[in-house]
């Protein structure tokens, strides 16, 4: 039976986190089994990862998938038919990109590679799609795809836009631009190696910035504040805006906005909690975001500097003004996609 059309979902990930082990035997079939050389190691990350799709107002949650096969970072084309997002259903590690028909339907692998390929993002005519990859060069670039052509380019590798080798030099979250002219994202070029806690440890902490760029390499523009940590850029469907978040206060986490000229940076959020993953409706009257102001609902095992807390999903103005909880589980929901009113009803 066909509902009335929904003008509003949110699409977002449910994810358990843990450790996970494991050890390969490599299959030819399913009835037959070769014995190889296996590699056993520790993986410390997600174990499950599904998509959801839900109300804007949060009510009517439902599976993307019957059968989801760890999927992930997902994202809406500007008419709300198609979603872009990553999925490792070929085995773990093996991350590639995908799209499928909103309903579920018509599910299409547009990369293929060994390499990551991660954070998809169609363009606003639905002909490209941005996306971040370690093909070739193994650091985080961002690549498109001509859709039509399958066509591919490095648009980070180029130069005036890629950094200084020998320091961090990773470029991530495309968001395409309304009029399809921008891309926004966020990187770490030319920011110096800091080690975690003392400055001196292996594990990097990032020094981010939020920058706009032509789709041809053109016209680069940083757009945020050196020395800080600033990421996960979103245009607003207007234009007018871009939404990022940004640390500002030892660890903690919130949601900013600023034009991209680089001018009327706002805060707005100032919870102790982290706040991130935000995104636009389609009117860009408002944003949802992810939160963990409420903490955990039981017993976690934690440790120092733990990379996720717990979180639910929120909907704010675009001002910062009348703050709202969407989602309640005992489970982590977060990144948040808005459907514009124009899709198609489900079935």
């Amino acid at each position: 039976m066909t509902k009335k059309i929904i003008r509003a979902l949110a699409l977002f990930c449910l994810i358990f986190s843990g450790f996970v082990g494991f050890a390969q035997k490599i299959k030819e079939n399913k009835n037959e089994a070769i014995d190889k050389d296996v590699m056993l190691m520790n993986r410390i990350g997600p174990s499950t990862s599904e998509l959801y799709i839900a109300n804007a107002d949060g009510t009517g949650e439902h599976k993307l998938f019957a059968n989801s096969g760890f999927d992930y970072h997902a994202s809406f084309s500007a008419d709300g038919k198609w979603i872009v997002f990553t999925s490792e259903r070929n085995g773990f590690g093996q991350a590639d990109i995908y799209c499928v028909n909103q309903d579920g339907s018509g599910l299409e692998r547009l990369t293929d590679s060994p390499a990551l390929d991660d954070q998809a993002s169609l363009s606003p005519d639905a002909s490209q799609v941005a996306f971040v990859s370690t093909r070739e060069k193994h650091t985080v670039n961002i690549w498109i795809l001509n859709l039509k052509t399958r066509k591919l380019h490095n648009l980070t590798a180029q130069t005036g836009i890629t950094g200084d080798s020998t320091k961090p030099n990773g470029f991530f979250h495309p968001s395409w631009s309304p009029d399809g002219k921008w891309i926004a994202f966020s990187s770490d070029r030319n920011t110096q190696w800091i080690g975690h806690g003392n400055g001196s440890g292996w594990e990097h902490v990032q020094e981010l910035r939020i920058y706009i760029v032509h789709p041809d390499g053109s016209g680069l523009r940083c757009i945020s504040k050196t020395g800080i940590c600033s990421g996960a850029p979103k245009w607003s469907p207007d234009g007018k805006l871009i939404s990022f978040t940004r640390k500002h206060d030892n660890n903690n986490f919130d949601i900013y906005t600023i034009k991209p000229d680089g001018s009327d940076l706002r805060q707005l959020t100032t919870s102790p909690a982290n706040d991130a993953h935000a995104c636009w409706t389609d009117d860009s009257k408002y944003l949802m975001w992810s939160s963990g102001i409420y903490g955990f609902k039981d017993e976690a095992a934690l440790y120092d500097d733990t990379f996720q807390p717990y979180g639910a999903i929120f909907i704010m103005k675009a001002d910062g003004s009348d703050k709202r909880q969407l989602t309640d589980s005992p489970w982590e929901d977060s990144m948040p996609i808005y459907i514009t009113k124009s899709k198609k009803s489900l079935k």
